[in-house]
């Protein structure tokens, strides 16, 4: 939820300053919210979903499930959740080289 407020009030920002001038001011407060939102809130959610949440969800649905193919159709969701997540990863990286290269 706070990568998703965070990113809301990036947004806000940036429509704000949409067709003004680019003082270094905004650019240089665009990049400071920019690397907040990526490299301080979203990398985090990132490491605890890699780190904790999907090893202790495939733990837990292991262990739950004796049918293996309801766990092999949960394993599948999980996958693509932790491949979504890597895309998202992806684009806040581009996110932060975008602004970073108009400064």
């Amino acid at each position: 939820m706070s990568v998703l407020h965070e990113a809301g009030r990036l947004r806000k920002l940036v429509l704000k300053w949409q067709g003004s001038t680019e003082s270094p001011e905004n650019m240089k407060k665009l990049k400071d919210v920019t690397n907040y939102v990526v490299d301080f809130n979203m990398k985090g959610l990132h490491k605890v979903e890699k780190d904790l949440v999907f090893p202790w969800m495939r733990k837990e649905l292991k262990e739950k499930f004796e049918d293996t193919k309801v766990y092999q159709a949960y394993d599948i969701i999980l996958s693509q959740l932790e491949n979504d997540r890597k895309i998202v990863a992806k684009l806040g990286t581009d996110l932060v080289s975008a602004v970073a290269s108009v400064l």
